[in-house]
């Protein structure tokens, strides 16, 4: 089976196959924008939300791997490629994704969700403050607890040890190679940009910016 899945004339086929989605997002990104678009660099790779904060004139950025950022817009303008800095990398939520974010203006503060999106055993909402990004609370939504889930991170931990330490079919690498070739393809702007400058570039699509 594992011979019959990294034949010559499958791995042609796929990458035959996978250069046509890969031709229409070269398309996509070297098209001129039709609305403004701002650019910023980030530390990381995958933001999963952002939110436009009006008094502090700023993007807040959630991180698929856990966090938040900001991304400072200032009245002129004048970069021509803005800056993210990390403001919340809470430890207790470690090995879980910041995914939607809401500004609660009135009470100064952001409203984070946060979920463990492989293994969906974690849950919660956690609330920090726009100026000193303290923590005000955290709700556990479902989940084991904190001790719990350290106990089931050191067995995952010791059976990826045991895995790697046997022999491994040759279609788990097939596999893998896959599902990398997929992200470069999906990816490949902010990795080629990490290449060069050891960051990655992401961009808002704002319409209503200047308006306000």
């Amino acid at each position: 089976m594992a011979v019959c899945l990294c034949s010559a004339k499958l791995i042609a086929a796929f990458f035959l196959l996978s250069a046509i989605p890969f031709a229409y997002l070269i398309s996509l990104e070297l098209s001129p924008p039709t609305t403004h678009v701002l650019h910023y660099h980030s530390s990381g790779f995958l933001r999963e939300c952002a939110k436009w904060d009006a008094p502090g004139r700023r993007f807040l950025v959630s991180f698929l791997e856990g966090g938040v950022g900001q991304v400072l817009v200032p009245d002129d303008r004048s970069p021509a490629v803005l800056e993210e800095a990390t403001v919340v990398k809470d430890a207790d939520l470690a090995g879980n994704a910041s995914l939607g974010l809401a500004v609660d203006g009135a009470r100064g503060r952001l409203l984070v969700a946060v979920a463990d999106v492989i293994g969906n055993r974690y849950s919660a909402v956690a609330a920090y403050d726009l100026s000193t990004w303290k923590r005000a609370f955290l709700t556990q939504l479902s989940g084991p607890s904190k001790r719990e889930r350290e106990r089931e991170r050191e067995r995952l931990l010791s059976e990826l040890n045991h895995f790697f330490d046997a022999d491994i079919d040759i279609s788990f690498f097939f596999f893998f190679f896959a599902v990398a070739w997929y992200v470069v393809c999906i990816y490949y702007i902010g990795l080629i940009d990490i290449i060069i400058s050891k960051k990655s570039t992401h961009r808002f699509i704002f319409p209503c910016y200047g308006k306000r």
